[in-house]
């Protein structure tokens, strides 16, 4: 499939420089606009992330934004809050242990 930035950027109802910015990374994407990206791409969210789409927990972490999406958006910062507590209190990687001064042997 090969689309272009305005084709994505429709699928998304915001302007082709709206997009390029995010896809740029000069503007940070929401979480709803990377599932939407996924799919008007047919590829899942986490592939996006940089994450293997094969790897169990990318899966969960895909649920997690499908969830996060479905809260009322006046609830959506205190459960980003959460979230992002959670992710600091219990890292899940490698790189996640390595940044914390831990290191496996």
């Amino acid at each position: 499939m090969r689309l272009s930035q305005q084709d994505v950027s429709n699928g998304l109802e915001m302007s082709r420089g709206s997009y390029s910015r995010l896809e740029s990374g000069q503007t940070t994407v929401s979480a709803e606009d990377l599932t939407k990206i996924a799919a008007i791409l047919q590829i899942r969210a986490c592939y996006l992330l940089g994450e293997d789409p094969e790897d169990e927990s990318a899966t969960r972490r895909d649920d997690v934004v499908r969830l996060y999406e479905d809260i009322e958006p006046d609830m959506q910062p205190a459960a980003l809050a959460m979230i992002q507590g959670l992710h600091d209190k219990f890292p899940s990687g490698e790189e996640d242990n390595e940044a914390a001064g831990e290191t496996r042997h």
